[in-house]
């Protein structure tokens, strides 16, 4: 499957069935059996189909999906996968006897992070793959009423924007900002500008790290302070800090903290859940999905109180915290 994905032939069946011959002369490939035997193979998992009378390969619609240009397209999830997360897989039992972090086991010492920042191709594939993500969890816009709950969104962490855009599409009362650090701001203020133009009046970018406490955009009354996706990926004594970064940022304010994240089963819960799980243990700092109990936990800690938990049709929940008035 990666290998049709990255010779880009679902794309080139988007635009009509082809045999294997014309298959090798668009993707370059020498020899256009080996084409047959790679889509032979990807054909028994139900991508691609194979006509007999027409000796030509079709798109299903599982290989539709892999198109760079579909709607949902999975492809650079998948590069995600392929380019950074295989490595660290393999060094698992490495990690796991050492107790070093996989991922950096895997790429001479450099955490994930430090990783994409040097690598702008990857980068990029990480940050499509994260906006992938969020436009499969679509739910999350419509099952809580940022329209109401919320004057303006400021996103922690935000990426390119994709979260804010498809809230703001739908909530059009809302202004937001993606807090995020330089490289990832360059990059989220292009994609807007070239996808949704419409939105540069709403949507504002600010670089900054949100460990500096002083690079974060100031707040007002009314904000929605959101995180997605983006404690999983911390040690519970790493969120702790950002969380208190941004109880401090709150201080006179009335607004509120929206923990947009997947709320782990302790046990027998959605097989992906632990999947990620794993992939948190290996790729991160100590990062982990956390059970309801742990979050109460590193929120109440951060000097935050749960106000409600809400379940979403998407595998995330949100969790909406305020600031604890007894806390320091």
């Amino acid at each position: 499957m990666y290998v049709t994905l990255d010779l880009g032939i679902p794309d080139i069946l988007h635009d009509g069935p082809k045999n294997s011959s014309e298959i090798a002369v668009l993707t370059g490939v020498v020899n256009p059996d080996d084409i047959t035997r790679w889509l032979r193979a990807a054909e028994s998992f139900g991508y691609y189909e194979y006509d007999i009378k027409s000796s030509k390969w079709r798109n299903t619609k599982l290989s539709n999906l892999l198109r760079a240009s579909h709607p949902t397209s999975m492809a650079y999830s998948l590069r995600h996968s392929k380019m950074q997360l295989f490595d660290a897989y393999d060094s698992a039992i490495s990690a796991l006897k050492t107790g070093q972090n996989a991922f950096e086991i895997s790429h001479d010492g450099r955490s994930f992070f430090q990783y994409l920042k040097e690598n702008p191709e990857n980068n990029s594939v990480f940050n499509a793959a994260m906006a992938l993500l969020t436009r499969l969890s679509l739910p999350l816009r419509e099952d809580y009423n940022w329209g109401k709950e919320c004057n303006r969104i400021i996103d922690i962490g935000g990426g390119n924007g994709q979260f804010l855009t498809d809230i703001i599409s739908l909530h059009s009362n809302l202004n937001g900002i993606v807090f995020d650090q330089d490289h990832v701001v360059e990059a989220g203020e292009s994609n807007l500008k070239k996808n949704h133009p419409h939105l540069l009046s709403k949507i504002a970018f600010r670089a900054g790290s949100m460990f500096e406490l002083e690079t974060y955009p100031k707040f007002e009354d009314g904000d929605c302070i959101s995180l997605k996706h983006l404690l999983q990926d911390w040690s519970d004594e790493t969120a702790m800090t950002i969380l208190q970064n941004i109880k401090r940022n709150m201080e006179g304010i009335k607004s509120k903290l929206l923990v947009v994240e997947r709320v782990l089963k302790e046990h027998y819960d959605n097989p992906s859940n632990y999947v990620v799980d794993l992939t948190m243990m290996l790729v991160t700092n100590h990062g982990r999905l956390r059970t309801n109990l742990e979050w109460s936990s590193l929120l109440s800690k951060s000097g935050f109180s749960i106000q409600k938990l809400v379940h979403t049709r998407a595998t995330q929940s949100i969790i909406v915290a305020i600031a604890s008035k007894d806390s320091s």
